[in-house]
């Protein structure tokens, strides 16, 4: 896997002051930047990277006797080698639009990367589990890999091209959907404060995709859930 490293001069996570009409006017103004139709199609630029080339000079950092192990599992299918090959997707969305809200992404969110683990409060979560190619990048980075791996994940696995892309449907619109009832939450806890009452707490539902895959930096205090909504 092609891991990155983050700087530790990078700002962290913060929560905004700015009122929540505020930030959904603000996302509204970003989707101008970057229509959710200039998303639709991808092609292949004349001079794009080779991806064999990519994957090589990643070769570099990692040990040279389990190279041709890694390898050979990635040639088992085509959804193994995109589990393998996060770097050349990322090469290849460099140059896709994005709206400028930059999050810290999984770097490789694709649906098996997920799984239900412990907290030290010993509650049991549904969340990403693999974070060792995160770094600082645009949030739609990783809802597109996520979503592409659920049409190749479907061919693995003998379903047709239209159940791939209903799935990939249903994950874009979780994502939408519970992404956006969490900004709902917030926008009442804000109001709960403004008239001095303490909001209560609600419990999470065990859901795939309940969270912003930007691990949570900056989503309803950028306006990123305005980009999604209608």
């Amino acid at each position: 896997m092609e891991t990155s490293t983050v700087s530790a001069g990078q700002p962290a996570a913060h929560t905004s002051t700015m009122a929540p009409a505020d930030r959904r006017a603000g996302g509204k103004r970003l989707r101008d930047t970057a229509p959710r139709d200039a998303h639709a199609a991808w092609r292949a630029p004349a001079d794009r990277r080779d991806p064999i080339g990519i994957l090589q000079a990643a070769d570099a950092t990692r040990q040279p006797d389990l190279v041709p192990l890694r390898y050979g599992r990635m040639l088992q299918s085509p959804f193994t080698f995109y589990r393998g090959s996060a770097g050349v997707m990322a090469a290849d969305l460099a140059r896709t639009p994005v709206s400028g809200i930059h999050v810290q992404v999984c770097g490789d969110c694709h649906l098996m990367n997920f799984g239900g683990f412990a907290t030290p409060e010993r509650r049991l979560i549904f969340d990403i589990n693999d974070l060792d190619e995160t770094l600082p990048a645009p949030w739609e980075w990783d809802v597109k890999r996520l979503v592409a791996s659920f049409v190749l994940a479907a061919r693995a696995n003998g379903l047709s091209d239209a159940q791939g892309r209903d799935a990939a449907i249903a994950c874009a619109r979780s994502y939408r959907r519970h992404g956006i009832g969490r900004q709902r939450r917030r926008r009442r806890k804000h109001d709960h404060r403004e008239h001095g009452r303490k909001s209560r707490p609600r419990a999470a539902n065990l859901t795939l995709l309940q969270c912003p895959l930007g691990l949570d930096a900056g989503f309803a205090d950028t306006g990123e859930h305005a980009i999604l909504s209608a």
